[in-house]
């Protein structure tokens, strides 16, 4: 989800780094980043089956994605 930035140069990013197969949010108003407590990029929030967010700042890698995402399948 994209914010804190001018929509023109959001959707930039989105077709320069090849990310336009993912949906994409442009959150202009920060409403989400608020409610998930998110101050800064990159930020990622992890939900499980339950509803429950984890919310995990700074880059996180190929290597860590995976691992986030294989603890969240595991529960």
């Amino acid at each position: 989800m994209a914010g804190r930035d001018e929509l023109a140069a959001m959707r930039l990013f989105v077709a320069n780094t090849g990310v336009g197969a993912f949906p994409q949010l442009e959150d202009l108003d920060l409403e989400v980043w608020s409610k998930f407590e998110v101050c800064s990029q990159p930020a990622f929030a992890f939900i499980d089956k339950d509803g429950s967010v984890t919310v995990r700042l700074g880059a996180l890698g190929e290597g860590g994605l995976i691992e986030a995402i294989d603890a969240l399948l595991a529960t």
